[in-house]
């Protein structure tokens, strides 16, 4: 059975004024005895957590991104980079 965190009010507002103030979830975790997915969830649920970015891309320079609209690439290159990366994705590569 999963462990069900709670918070108390004073704990909610500590945890939300050190989140906005910098400090990382895995500190508040550590701070108030609770997991970080349980912190990350709270400040989700408060409308208080923001996704953190990233500082490089880690994808190849030809990964074509699909739109969430469903488009696929149009022109013969933007189809070729597309297959490339999916079956770069599977780990097989014939190229």
């Amino acid at each position: 059975m999963a462990v069900k965190f709670t918070y108390t009010e004073t704990e909610t507002q500590e945890i939300v004024a050190k989140y906005q103030a910098g400090v990382e979830l895995e500190v508040l975790a550590k701070d108030y005895n609770k997991s970080v997915p349980s912190v990350r969830m709270k400040l989700v649920k408060l409308g208080v957590y923001q996704k953190a970015t990233t500082k490089a891309s880690s994808k190849p320079a030809d990964t074509v991104v699909v739109e969430k609209s469903g488009e696929f690439p149009k022109t013969k290159s933007g189809v070729l980079a597309y297959y490339k990366s999916c079956v770069g994705k599977v780990g097989y590569s014939d190229f």
